[in-house]
């Protein structure tokens, strides 16, 4: 859904205008056509999972806990201070 919604806001920026409900369908219909043709062209891109896991998963747990913390500055060994580097640092070994 989110690429959908990107699609649709792109085509909403550059028209200034709404998506129609038919544009909508025919989108989504050759963004799934691409991915499946990816999928179908590319077989090997299953190998590759590990390392795009290994890459998504810290961004995901790890990044935004360091974040709060540049944004925030909380008050050094405070208790949220201890909880954000002790979530940082175990979504890294996650």
């Amino acid at each position: 859904m989110p690429m959908f919604d990107e699609l649709e806001s792109i085509f909403t920026k550059r028209m200034k205008r709404p998506c129609q409900w038919w544009l909508r369908v025919v989108l989504r219909a050759f963004f799934g056509y691409g991915v499946f043709f990816l999928a179908v062209a590319i077989p090997s891109i299953g190998s590759v999972g590990g390392l795009v896991g290994g890459i998504a998963l810290p961004v995901t747990l790890a990044y935004p806990c360091f974040m709060w913390l540049k944004m925030r500055k909380p008050r050094k060994y405070s208790r949220m201070w201890c909880l954000n580097w002790g979530l940082g640092i175990i979504g890294f070994d996650s």
